[in-house]
């Protein structure tokens, strides 16, 4: 399953320092060797990220109060997309 993603500006912003390693591009990079090893294995992929971000690729604001964690309105989005693969 791919990673959900975060939003650095507001991660930032709430000094959140254990993830300051964490970004979208190493997430995305995580994301693609976890597809890679579904696919080596035969196992689908799944990704139920579709709404979560914005068009910079950024968790939406509204879906997360530390930018990593999101509140249940983004659950309800990762609920919806993960009906297609049940």
């Amino acid at each position: 399953m791919a990673y959900y993603p975060m939003n650095p500006t507001i991660q930032a912003a709430k000094n959140n320092n254990q993830n300051s390693a964490r970004s979208n591009e190493r997430l995305a990079q995580a994301s693609q060797q976890v597809a890679q090893l579904a696919d080596k294995f035969g196992y689908e992929f799944i990704n139920v990220n579709d709404g979560l971000a914005d068009e910079n690729g950024d968790l939406l604001p509204k879906l997360t109060f530390d930018g990593v964690h999101m509140f249940p309105a983004g659950y309800e989005i990762v609920l919806k997309n993960m009906y297609r693969y049940l």
